[in-house]
């Protein structure tokens, strides 16, 4: 009894920060007429998506690789993440293959590989005295970011993910990082991540 609940413990400790299996395909996918990645550009047919984040979590970390804990901050903090969809072997054409599949043989491992933070955006410096401010200001650093990948994309849109409530950073990043993807990839993707 106590054995298997000890190996479980360290299974699940040991499928890595922010794992989450991919999402199933979208019915529409599987049919074999249909298929929505055929035209991706090149630099997008990669495992590896970018998604945009905004959070009022307190960091943990360093802004290049930068992680949150699920304490509440008082200010809004943004940034950009790397979600892997697969592990660091799979390639394109399986994913793609995997993608449009109804019933995969196993389980893509989604995770968050790198999250930057930008800074922090000024209006939401409450409870402080603004001379002594010391984290970076965010704000153009992250839209400036966010025009560059609309003008990147011929589809001028910005997706909002807000998650449900007990999940850890990493999930609602990855999960936005899967909805993005099952869009094509199309325009850019937000996490609010609170």
């Amino acid at each position: 009894g106590i054995n298997i609940l000890i190996f479980l413990a360290i299974l699940a400790g040991g499928c890595g920060r922010g794992y989450r299996p991919l999402i199933p395909t979208p019915m529409l996918y599987t049919f074999d007429e249909i298929d929505p990645f055929d035209h991706l550009p090149a630099a997008e047919c990669s495992p590896l998506v970018d998604v945009f984040y905004a959070t009022n979590r307190k960091p943990k970390g360093t802004l290049e690789d930068q992680r949150y804990g699920n304490a509440m901050d008082n200010r809004l903090r943004v940034g950009k993440a790397v979600v892997r969809i697969g592990d660091e072997d799979i390639t394109w054409e399986e994913l793609h293959a995997a993608s449009l599949t109804a019933e995969r043989e196993s389980p893509i491992p989604v995770t968050v590989q790198h999250a930057e933070e930008y800074g922090v955006l000024p209006e939401s410096r409450r409870g402080s005295d603004s001379s002594v401010w010391t984290e970076p200001i965010g704000e153009k650093a992250f839209a400036a970011r966010i025009n560059a990948a609309l003008a990147q994309t011929d589809i001028k849109v910005i997706n909002v993910y807000v998650h449900g409530f007990k999940v850890d950073f990493d999930h609602g990043v990855a999960l936005a990082g899967q909805l993005r993807h099952f869009a094509v990839r199309a325009g850019v993707s937000v996490a609010f991540d609170w």
